[in-house]
């Protein structure tokens, strides 16, 4: 371990990184330099390539530079209770990070640090805002070493036993999940492709978009195309969805490769460590008293060959961060059960919790706007605006409503609360079931609803909120609703367990 107390360098291999960090910073700008170059008359214009190139080339001369100067300006050290980073070539900034403000410590590693063999280190801190704090280059060895010296050092500003090395709480670590290639593959097969393949067509639009006026005349022909296929919809739709399908299955098997790739998780009396990633390689380790709450979610594909998935809600230091989660998918029964145990000793399961079941009402509502609203308004705008005939859309609307009705009234049966003495359990989706454990003391608020709906019919709901996210038990009964918000905001009160 080198000496802190003097300013210290990142690997030399960090010029590359900050080079590629600089590179994506820029990649809309040259995108909007080559363009209009290439979508012009190469006739009109013979050299204009030619110095368009040239600026580019000059550009990444710069960034290279900048790069080597970002390099030379960051350096860290030690003083006293505090660990400082020193950087900026431009404007200077000086980060100061007291020991006992230190929440985790990661080592994370990218694409281009994989192949410069060099990791990242992240600080999570209470009060970092949106930008991460860390070095973004260190050999692996230096890496693991600084990590263990700040976690001591945050045990001992804290007043805690000072940790046990790396080497010794690996060796008391419990492996619990490992995902190979033939897992990567079936999670891969069993992931919302729908979901998956939405957020791709709205990211192509949001490009197309962006870039369509540099393509003229052509895109606006395009489009209007586009546009006329939509009248002859029943010839084209059978084609689309196939297309659509098959698209979407292959980003989320992809998807599911590049992030979960060489999944491992482990157990250990301190709490949970998960390490996965291809292009993104990223190591978590969370405290078992970070962790807010867990979800198990698990779809109709995952539930035919036995999988679930894990997220992990953790305390974090800023907004940015509230809603994030460490997911883990993939896993079995025996592994649940396992997870479950160990950070919910307490729950002793259904028969020894109170239920709580949402009143008929959640039915009809639910059933009212995903049945009968969109129906209508479907009918309306087929035989209005789509020039389809007037029995086509009623006959899609006599299958569809009591499809919709059969899935709220399951969905209705599977919102269910279970409330024991020290946890909370709550269901909820049946065709994407889920289920989520909450530890009473961990909540921060909690508030009570009630519309003017639920007032006539004297229902409320309850929100739990906790510093990694919100629960929610939707229209129980107003009376029984509030004796539970009263005892659970009563066991928060008298407990002197920390939440994080």
């Amino acid at each position: 371990m080198r000496d802190l107390s003097k300013p210290q360098r990142q690997a030399l291999a960090g010029v590359g990184v900050m080079f590629f960090r600089n590179l994506r910073v820029a990649i809309n700008l040259f995108i909007f330099i080559l363009i209009p170059v290439m979508t012009r008359d190469k006739e009109e214009s013979p050299y204009l390539l030619m110095i368009t190139y040239g600026i580019i080339a000059l550009i990444l001369i710069l960034m290279a530079l900048l790069a080597w100067y970002q390099y030379r300006r960051f350096y860290f050290q030690v003083q006293g209770d505090k660990f400082l980073i020193h950087k900026g070539v431009f404007r200077r900034e000086k980060t100061t990070i007291p020991f006992d403000r230190i929440q985790s410590v990661q080592l994370k590693q990218n694409l281009i640090q994989q192949v410069l063999n060099v990791v990242g280190l992240v600080i999570d801190t209470a009060g970092s805002g949106n930008e991460e704090v860390g070095i973004p280059a260190l050999s692996r060895d230096y890496a693991e070493d600084l990590k263990a010296f700040l976690l001591a050092k945050k045990k001992e500003a804290k007043g805690e036993d000072v940790p046990a090395t790396d080497e010794e709480i690996e060796s008391e670590e419990t492996p619990v999940l490992e995902l190979g290639l033939i897992d990567l593959f079936k999670v891969g097969l069993t992931e919302n492709h729908i979901r998956t393949g939405l957020v791709a067509l709205a990211v192509s639009f949001s490009y197309f978009s962006q870039y369509a006026e540099y393509f003229g005349q052509d895109v606006e022909e395009t489009t209007l195309q586009v546009v006329g296929l939509g009248r002859s919809l029943l010839i084209f739709l059978p084609l689309f969805l196939i297309i659509f399908i098959l698209l979407s299955i292959l980003l989320s098997t992809l998807r599911t490769a590049l992030k979960f790739f060489n999944l491992k998780m482990w157990l250990n009396d301190s709490g949970l460590r998960v390490v996965s990633g291809l292009l993104k390689r990223q190591e978590y380790v969370v405290p078992s008293n970070k962790i807010q709450f867990i979800r198990w979610r698990s779809n109709p594909l995952r539930r035919m060959i036995g999988y679930r998935s894990l997220s992990v809600y953790q305390a974090t230091s800023s907004d940015r961060n509230a809603s994030r989660s460490i997911e883990v998918p993939g896993c079995k029964k025996d592994e649940v059960e396992r997870v479950t145990r160990a950070f919910f000793p307490d729950w002793k399961g259904e028969e020894a919790s109170v239920e709580l079941r949402p009143d008929h009402f959640y039915f009809r509502r639910l059933w009212m706007f995903t049945g009968i609203l969109p129906t209508m308004v479907g009918v309306l705008i087929s035989i209005l605006f789509l020039d389809m005939p007037w029995w086509f859309p009623l006959i899609i609307a006599g299958l569809y409503l009591p499809l919709s009705a059969f899935l709220a009234k399951r969905d209705h049966e599977r919102r269910v609360a279970w409330i024991g003495k020290d946890v909370m359990a709550l269901d909820r989706g049946f065709v994407f079931p889920q289920r989520a454990f909450l530890k009473i003391f961990k909540v921060q608020n909690l508030v009570v609803h009630q519309s003017i709906w639920q007032k006539r019919r004297g229902l409320v709901s309850l929100t739990f909120h906790t510093a990694a996210g919100s629960l929610r038990i939707p229209y129980i009964n107003e009376r029984v609703g509030y004796f539970w918000a009263n005892r659970v905001l009563y066991q928060v009160e008298i407990s002197q367990r920390d939440w994080m």
